[in-house]
């Protein structure tokens, strides 16, 4: 995996939020083979998350992974992750 430190904020946030939620989503390329590209974009994200996961103390159900073959605009393959920080809580003993 290339550029690893592009994760450690990412790794950061969701360590330092407990309640976040990550979403990593690997886009493969426009052309070629739908079942084989749709196979390399799931290992793509697996491999991002296993590196989260394994590199941060947080909580592996809360880093979802989803691969999308044959979605990249561009003629190169990448991965996008979006972070979600929890939901803000009500107040207890409101109206």
């Amino acid at each position: 995996m290339k550029n690893q430190k592009d994760l450690k904020p990412v790794g950061q946030f969701l360590q330092s939020n407990p309640d976040g939620l990550a979403v990593v989503a690997a886009l493969g390329k426009p052309k070629g083979d739908s079942k084989q590209e749709k196979q390399l974009t799931l290992a793509r994200a697996a491999v991002i998350r296993d590196y989260l996961v394994n590199n941060f103390k947080l909580d592996d159900s809360r880093i979802k992974t989803i691969g999308l073959a044959k979605q990249s605009e561009t003629p190169t393959r990448e991965v996008q992750i979006m972070v979600y920080p929890a939901a803000p809580r009500e107040p207890s003993g409101g109206h």
